[in-house]
């Protein structure tokens, strides 16, 4: 028994042990559950950028936080770099990327896009939201990679749409520069989101990875913002675990 002194104990039985393991042996369990990563955009663009490379505590966060923090579980659900623990698989059959504008130029750090704004001059400005997201959505390379081994490439990054979303509607009553006005506005891509048809398997330990590529840098200055972004990968899937 728990707390009980081991001098007053027999020897456990291997029949103590398999009343009392933990976990299930021989049996594992199935959920849904996506792996995900977010990395940061920064202003001046990026040649290539690695998803799924640097688990929770290294790399830098995407939320915000404060500048070169560590990456935590609200950035990925990684806990090794580039592979799942043991006794741990997953079976992948989709993917999605996520492109977030952001408010902030300071290297390392994202900060949250104003998407509301109250007067028409800010209106205006606030239309770099828009543009920040068209000039990542309409570039770049996704590159799925497995073992040294590409399994999926597809261009520009728009053809990954995402299943949920967040939403804002526009509405603007002026243009004049004094006169008040409200605009709303977020941009997401659209469509049937990738399916990997058949799915892949990922055994435990098997090295996996994503990457996204800009043959030509493409910074967010004007027409855009000037600020970071963030863009998030998830790999759809089921993961394998040991039963508890």
């Amino acid at each position: 028994m728990a707390g009980q002194n081991p001098s007053a104990m027999a020897y456990p039985t291997l029949d103590d042990f398999a009343r009392n393991q933990v976990g299930v042996a021989g049996k594992v369990e199935l959920i849904w559950q996506p792996l995900y990563d977010y990395n940061i955009y920064p202003t001046a663009g990026v040649g290539q950028l690695l998803f799924f490379a640097a688990p929770q505590g290294q790399g830098f966060s995407s939320q915000p936080i404060a500048a070169a923090a560590p990456k935590s579980a609200a950035d990925s659900n990684m806990v090794l770099a580039g592979m799942l623990p043991a006794p741990q698989a997953f079976w992948l059959d989709g993917i999605e990327v996520v492109i977030e504008p952001g408010g902030t130029a300071t290297a390392n750090l994202y900060a949250n896009a104003e998407s509301t704004v109250f007067l028409a001059a800010q209106a205006a400005a606030a239309t770099t939201i828009i543009n920040d997201f068209n000039i990542i959505a309409k570039s770049g390379r996704l590159d799925l990679n497995i073992m040294q081994k590409n399994y999926y490439s597809e261009s520009p990054l728009y053809r990954f749409p995402q299943r949920a979303f967040s939403r804002a509607d526009m509405f603007a009553q002026t243009s004049s520069a004094t006169t008040g006005s409200v605009v709303s506005m977020y941009p997401r891509c659209e469509g049937t989101g990738v399916r990997l048809d058949p799915g892949l398997g990922l055994a435990t330990t098997t090295n996996f990875g994503v990457t996204l590529t800009w043959t030509t840098v493409v910074p967010t200055t004007a027409p855009g913002s000037g600020f970071n972004a963030r863009i998030g990968v998830f790999l759809n899937g089921w993961l394998f675990r040991a039963a508890q």
